[in-house]
């Protein structure tokens, strides 16, 4: 049986969370006015009981930063045991529109913005961003007797739409004229769900491959037919 060859998107580039926020400009003021009345070590060290909190706090989105979220809650709760946080994952396309429903969800996970068009979905209030991890996008290969390979935007881009399907053709040779390439076909697989790492890494082929590229940016976009999902 003939090993199938895979392209894949890897990791993410940017992670936040995001929030809404329910507060008029008069609130936001009053806010800000307490805030300096307060003493150095309250405003340094938030001075609060974290045992006294009781609360449970739904939450969903990017699984990239998945395994940081429940690092940070499981530390958390090792202060304010009566506290549940829930972070379901499912991608940012999810956690973007869980949080459009309210009360549900309490906060999301995203490694993309959310479109103007859509921040009038948002009926709790305004959105607020908290950015908390960092980390490259790599494009992932499998071929076999092949351990590395360099290759331009623009041939990235038109693996991707499927416009080159072989390890052979003549644009992967230039981008590697010292590697014995075989005549396999090229299988391409992508995020299945709404995904920040996909809107990520379209939109850096929208900037460093324009006159190649041509499916836009975005959570999903119109991969070829013949492409595979994960």
């Amino acid at each position: 049986m003939k090993t199938r060859q895979i392209v894949r998107i890897g990791a993410l580039v940017v992670a936040g969370t995001i929030l809404t926020a329910a507060c008029s400009s008069k609130d936001a003021d009053k806010t800000s006015s307490d805030t300096t009345t307060k003493t150095d070590d309250t405003v340094k060290g938030l001075s609060i009981d974290y045992s006294k909190l009781a609360a449970t706090l739904n939450a969903s989105g990017s699984t990239f930063q998945a395994a940081l979220e429940e690092a940070a809650i499981a530390t958390f709760q090792e202060q304010a045991p009566n506290v549940t946080i829930n972070y379901a994952g499912g991608g940012s396309g999810k956690g973007k529109t869980d949080l459009q429903g309210g009360a549900a969800t309490d906060f999301a996970g995203t490694d993309s913005l959310v479109k103007p068009g859509d921040k009038p979905l948002y009926k709790k209030g305004e959105l607020l961003y908290f950015p908390i991890a960092a980390a490259p996008i790599t494009v992932a290969f499998q071929l076999e007797g092949v351990s590395k390979l360099q290759m331009s935007a623009e041939t990235i881009a038109k693996i991707f739409q499927a416009e080159i399907t072989k390890w052979d053709d003549a644009a992967i040779k230039a981008d590697n004229p010292d590697a014995t390439l075989p005549a396999t076909p090229i299988v391409i697989v992508h995020r299945a769900e709404g995904s920040g790492t996909t809107s990520n890494f379209t939109g850096f082929l929208n900037k460093a491959a324009p006159a190649a590229w041509k499916l836009g940016k975005g959570d999903t976009v119109n991969w070829p037919t013949s492409s595979q999902a994960g």
